[in-house]
């Protein structure tokens, strides 16, 4: 969960703020239900009986332009779990102040309704997020608590558990349609206001959210503030298994990305100094991930100047990505690269001061002094290190000597990831068959039924484009011009390619082709072409429409080529290409999970026996399919390794 500010999200859209002029509307005729002269239970009913008339249709508070909106300064993610929706999911416009009544818990304990409560902040922009079905459908629902007033009893206050940060003024009531702007102060964290990362961590170790260790050093009721992202955790879901288990899965990509890095001097002596930096600052520091992905990416441009190996600058790389606000679970990246980075720099002292203590008894320090890696220390790692050794490389190898040794008190661990890698194995193994059985299938498909396939790869096609479009606008969220034209030539062609997608046959696709030939051919091109001229007239940078504009075009091509041009046996290369890469890939995950085998001493004969015939069923599949592309004579079904019996059990 990180902070999305007004400043982020932006002006509110255009047809956002028509539709809240029907709010005040509505406002005012409820109030009226309260003129003088009416009795309470008359003026009740009324309110009623207009509640129940009252529609809030999404085509008002979420129409395309607003959603748009909120994708693009969501970077496509949940503003509650930061799991990225769009790939599967166009997303839910999550009211945080429900739009038509709420459910809470009272002082007593029991649930209790609002029935009237929020209906004026239906097209709020400060009220509206993007979140993913889970959380807004199956979690938060209509629940929206407040605060204890700053009068609550002792016993109220252990009862809800919440409470700010600060101390502000708190209103003793909610807002109400009489009184619409009142102050108050929500249970759950609100992503516009509120930091969240001064409130929730997460434990690296499992991918668990928890309260932030920084609640204690900041100002205000301690326990109120542990009790309100407590709420928060349990009102959203944010610990809900598959969400743990994807977080889980995350860490894990995360760690593999510090192997190269940790088994390359320079890059090591980079990490180590980005993990001085925050172990310095952690008392004080929270983490947002703009400045230290700025942090971050020096350090890996110094380890690139000081020689590391082409994998740990990639590496390096790749983890200053995930940090940036567009990427998936930032604020869990966050958290382990800083943890990581600590932990390294703790570890360098640790042995830094070993080396010291070994030299001033007069004794041998020379571990290692054998190492490959060469002599280098960071210019500014901190004073602990600084002057203290002539020769970094044996810090190194008593590090790396130390590191991947397992004590009686680290057994649970290697259990679980001996547990965890057999999980992966016994995945890849599936992997395998299901890949094996897609190439025999397609390849018998191509030869009774071409038309079906051509039509098929049309639409893979038209999908491959359309996913290239919403990277293109996500990517796009800063650079106005190109934003607007490639939601220009997305609308053009939404109405043609949904209808080709929906198309069931090839002579209806071609047929749709045909029709939309001069929006393919002419219209978008040129629009194109306009787009890069305004923006040299106005000094932009007009080489992403350049690209587009060259994307389209081999769009087309492919078109064509696909309905007509194109000899069957291209198809059939095509998709034997598309099947290597998918082997090459399963054989480079097998390679993964061998290498994390070995690195923590978990490789032994049972499980030698399991992964050498799934690694000879791949390479078999790759060379396979190697020669079908290369026009070899080949089998019509090339041998399927018996592997469904080497799964790994317990």
């Amino acid at each position: 969960m990180i902070q999305i500010s007004a400043a982020q999200k932006g002006p509110p859209p255009a047809k956002l703020v028509e539709t809240a002029k029907q709010a005040a509307a509505w406002l005012l005729e409820y109030n009226q239900f309260a003129s003088t002269g009416l009795s309470a239970s008359q003026i009740s009913k009324n309110q009623e009986e207009y509640l129940a008339k009252l529609e809030i249709s999404s085509k008002s508070y979420a129409p395309n332009e607003v959603k748009a909106q909120l994708v693009a300064c969501h970077y496509g993610k949940c503003a509650y779990c930061e799991t990225r929706i769009i790939h599967s999911h166009y997303g839910d416009v999550e009211h945080f102040r429900p739009k038509k009544g709420v459910t809470f818990f009272d002082k007593t304990g029991k649930m209790a309704t609002i029935a009237d409560a929020y209906f004026w902040r239906a097209f709020d922009w400060n009220n509206l997020f993007l979140s993913c079905g889970v959380c807004n459908e199956q979690y938060k629902k209509n629940y929206f608590g407040l605060l204890p007033s700053l009068t609550a009893t002792a016993a109220e206050q252990q009862y809800l558990g919440v409470g700010p940060l600060k101390v502000p003024t708190v209103a003793e009531k909610r807002q109400s349609p009489a009184n619409p702007n009142l102050l108050e102060q929500a249970i759950l964290i609100d992503p516009g206001v509120d930091e969240p990362r001064a409130l929730i961590r997460f434990d690296v170790r499992n991918g668990q959210a928890m309260p932030s260790p920084i609640i204690n050093l900041l100002q205000g009721d301690k326990a109120l503030a542990y009790g309100r992202t407590a709420k928060t955790i349990e009102v959203l879901g944010l610990n809900r298994p598959a969400l743990v288990e994807a977080r889980a899965r995350h860490l894990l990509s995360l760690h593999l990305l510090l192997i190269p890095i940790l088994g390359d001097l320079p890059a090591l002596q980079q990490f180590v100094q980005f993990g001085a930096l925050c172990d310095k600052q952690k008392d004080t520091l929270v983490p947002r991930s703009d400045p230290l992905a700025n942090v971050l990416a020096q350090a890996a441009t110094a380890a690139g100047s000081n020689k590391a190996s082409k994998e740990a600058v990639l590496a390096f790389g790749r983890l200053v990505a995930s940090i940036q606000p567009w990427a998936e679970y930032t604020a869990l990246s966050l958290d382990a690269i800083v943890t990581w980075s600590i932990q390294e720099f703790e570890r360098v002292r640790a042995a830094v001061t070993l080396q010291a203590t070994t030299q001033a008894s007069g004794g041998s320090a020379n571990i290692g002094a054998t190492h490959s890696l060469a002599p280098r220390l960071p210019a500014s790692l901190s004073t602990t290190l600084e002057g203290q050794t002539q020769d970094y490389r044996q810090i190194v190898a008593h590090y790396c000597k130390d590191r991947w040794t397992v004590g009686t008190e680290e057994k649970a661990d290697q259990s679980a990831m001996r547990v965890a890698l057999h999980g992966e194995l016994n995945t890849l193994i599936e992997d395998y068959e299901a890949a094996w059985k897609e190439v025999h299938h397609r390849a018998k498909a191509f030869k009774t039924q071409e038309a079906v396939m051509r039509h098929g790869f049309l639409k893979e096609e038209v999908e491959n484009y359309q996913e290239q479009f919403a990277r293109g606008i996500e990517d796009a969220s800063e650079e106005p011009l190109l934003l607007a034209c490639l939601q220009k030539v997305t609308e053009s062609l939404t109405p043609l390619f949904k209808e080709l997608l929906a198309s069931t046959d090839l002579a209806t696709a071609l047929k749709l082709v045909t029709q939309g030939s001069k929006l393919l051919r002419v219209d978008i091109p040129a629009f194109y072409a306009l787009c890069i001229k305004d923006a040299d007239t106005k000094k932009a940078h007009s080489d992403p429409m350049a690209h587009w504009l060259k994307m389209h075009s081999f769009f087309v091509e492919r078109v064509d080529h696909t309905l007509g041009k194109a000899h069957i046996s291209t198809f059939v290369k095509d998709f034997m290409e598309e099947a290597h890469d998918n082997f090459v890939e399963l054989y480079n995950r097998f390679t993964d999970v061998v290498v994390r085998y070995r690195l923590n001493s978990l490789y032994n004969k049972t499980v030698e026996t399991r992964a050498n015939p799934l690694k000879q069923a791949i390479q078999a599949m790759i060379q396979h399919v190697r020669d079908h592309v290369a026009g070899k004579p080949t089998p019509t079904h090339a041998p399927l390794v018996a592997i469904s019996l080497i799964r790994i059990v317990g």
